[in-house]
């Protein structure tokens, strides 16, 4: 008994860059910061949930959540480089 509460507490506390990540990754896409009104903030979320999720990779997070977190926020980068080179209009 003493060794499951072990593991599942080891578990939880692993995963709190890959989970930082993830976080980052969805308000980074949301919409809560269009790259048209908060330039600064359109960058921020995304590049902490690209180095957030590479390094949940190389301590052996959960990879799910770090690769989830890494892929949003390079679609955001992306799209706010994008948007300021005059690319892409959002709707």
């Amino acid at each position: 008994m003493e060794q499951e509460n072990k593991i599942s507490s080891q578990s939880q506390k692993t995963r709190k860059w890959a989970l930082a990540s993830l976080i980052c990754g969805a308000l980074s896409v949301s919409g809560i910061f269009p790259p048209s009104s908060y330039g600064f903030f359109s960058f921020i979320f995304p590049i902490f949930a690209i180095i957030f999720g590479i390094i949940g990779l190389k301590k052996k997070e959960d990879k799910t959540f770090s690769i989830i977190g890494i892929i949003l926020g390079s679609i955001n980068i992306v799209i706010t480089f994008l948007y300021f080179f005059g690319l892409f209009q959002p709707i």
